[in-house]
């Protein structure tokens, strides 16, 4: 279970990032997060049904495996007759003409001598972006086209997961119990925490490929207020505070981490690789996450019942949540309709310091420094240039 699930959520992020449609991969991207925090929701949901009808609590887990082994898997299963290959992929094993076929699937211009214009740009966009041999794992860590992006992806993994969040939905009862919330409501609250999770990412896909708007507005609210709620969990889990401040600091904490971290890390770590680079770049990242929600998961325990404290526990977490914001605030760029793999092409055009001094302006208008242009779609008499990630026109 444990190396099935790792293995899907590197490569279904990294999939659906190249097979989405530019204007909407953030949309697509983050739509994997929805899907991968629906899994706790239903979980706590379940176990808090199971907790009202007092059913046997040895038992539960019986229950969330059978749902696992039933429901999910036969979607998963099913699911794949359906999924095209992703064309990247297929150009990095010569298949080119079957990477075409699904670039004119996605293509919706209805004429023919400007579609197969537009398929031929695609094509060459898509070449460039794969112009060179899959990279070796010694070429991903130490080639310094693949340093700056890594330690970028790397970092935004670990920082998503060392704010806490594995801590507050694995041990929420114990916490919440700790605050003095009574057993049966410490269940409802850690079902209003995955909720508010969920909610706040889907949110989040609706607002995440606005160009106003975009991925960092979102990821950095939410990496504040991350911090800010952590640091009210602190004073919460100090004692003399209300337990009903302390369980809406946790739901409030979730809607900022739902906000943030939990659906925009989605979108921004595949589309800052470059195409030879960028599947075990993406593998990597994931399991600097995973590794990272380890060590939250297997110490949170220890620490929070050690000299620290609760109220200690929660402060370190703060301020790492701090530090990530800062992070997130200097380093995070916003590639929001841009094609995939250009920010590693010139991390510097697109880094926070130079955002507002670039100009992506929608409809058609080109950049003052010579950017795609973007265009609108269906109706629009220019050139539309729709696939995987690839919505371009030179000027």
């Amino acid at each position: 279970t444990g190396l099935g699930a790792g293995m899907s959520i590197n490569v279904s992020g990294l999939y659906l990032a190249e097979i989405a449609p530019r204007r909407i991969r953030g949309t697509i991207t983050t739509m994997n997060a929805v899907c991968v925090h629906t899994g706790p929701f239903i979980g706590y949901l379940v176990s808090y049904a199971l907790h009202r009808r007092d059913v046997d609590t040895n038992d539960n887990w019986r229950f969330g495996y059978l749902s696992e082994a039933v429901l999910a898997s036969s979607l998963w299963l099913l699911s794949y007759i359906f999924l095209p290959r992703s064309p990247y992929w297929l150009l990095t094993r010569g298949l080119n003409a079957e990477a075409e076929k699904i670039v004119n699937q996605r293509v919706k211009e209805s004429d023919f001598l400007k579609r197969i214009g537009i398929i031929n740009r695609i094509m060459a966009t898509m070449k460039a972006d794969m112009n060179q041999e899959p990279a070796t794992w010694k070429e991903t860590i130490c080639d310094s086209a693949n340093i700056y992006p890594l330690l970028l992806g790397c970092g935004l993994a670990s920082v998503s997961q060392l704010v806490g969040v594995e801590a507050m939905l694995i041990y929420s009862s114990f916490t919440l119990s700790k605050m003095g919330v009574g057993e049966t409501d410490s269940v409802l609250v850690g079902t209003m925490l995955a909720f508010s999770i969920l909610l706040a990412a889907v949110i989040t896909t609706f607002i995440v490929d606005i160009p106003s708007i975009g991925r960092r507005t979102p990821l950095l609210i939410g990496a504040a207020g991350v911090a800010l709620a952590s640091i009210i969990l602190g004073v919460c889990a100090g004692g003399g505070i209300s337990s009903g401040y302390s369980a809406t600091a946790f739901v409030v904490w979730g809607l900022c981490y739902g906000f943030g971290y939990a659906s925009v890390v989605y979108a921004v770590t595949p589309e800052i690789f470059a195409g030879g680079y960028r599947s075990k770049s993406v593998a990597i990242a994931g399991a600097v996450t995973r590794l990272s929600a380890f060590c939250v998961s297997m110490s949170y325990l220890y620490v929070a019942q050690s000299s620290i404290g609760l109220a200690g526990t929660f402060y370190t977490f703060g301020a790492v949540a701090t530090l990530g914001f800062a992070f997130c605030m200097v380093s995070v760029p916003d590639l929001t309709h841009t094609n995939i793999g250009d920010y590693a092409k010139n991390p510097n055009a697109y880094s926070p310091a130079q955002r507002f001094s670039r100009s992506r302006r929608a409809g058609g208008k080109e950049n003052e420094d010579g950017d795609f242009k973007l265009y609108e779609f269906e109706g629009n008499d220019e050139d539309e240039d729709e696939t995987h990630g690839l919505l371009l026109s030179r000027g």
